[in-house]
Formats: C-alpha cells, sequence, structure tokens
C-alpha cells in the first residue's frame, strides 16, 4: 500500500546514518524467505492492516518461515 511503502522509506532514510555498519535489504513479503530471515540479524516487518488483520502476503510469509526459523 502507499501507506506502507512510505514507512519503508522512511525506515531506509533514517537508518542512511548506520549503512556503514549495517546491510539494508528490502524484500517483498512473497520474494522473502528461510534464507532472508536466518541470515539476517534484525527483521522489520511492514505490512498494511486490512480488517483487524495484516495483508495475506505478510500472512503467508509467516506460514512459510515459521516451522523452519522455528529453533
Amino acid at each position: 500500500s502507499p501507506n506502507t511503502s512510505a514507512m519503508l522509506r522512511a525506515m531506509a532514510e533514517a537508518c542512511a546514518n548506520v549503512r556503514d555498519r549495517l546491510e539494508i535489504k528490502v524484500a517483498a513479503p512473497l520474494s522473502a524467505g528461510v534464507d532472508e530471515v536466518l541470515g539476517a540479524r534484525g527483521v522489520l516487518i511492514f505490512t498494511p492492516e486490512n480488517f483487524a488483520y495484516m495483508s495475506g502476503a505478510t500472512k503467508d510469509f509467516f506460514e512459510r518461515i515459521y516451522y523452519p526459523c522455528l529453533e
């Protein structure tokens, strides 16, 4: 959504002063997976809220990574 994209851009700009210490990777929920999560030191997830629930693409992301990343 446009608002979610605006939040993502704002966070990327806020992290600009630490880019020499961080690698920032942006991935859409349908293209991100287990390797991205397990290889990250931290994860920020932005999702639009629809009818008091996250977007279907974000839910799909969580369902695909949950068990492989559980340990």
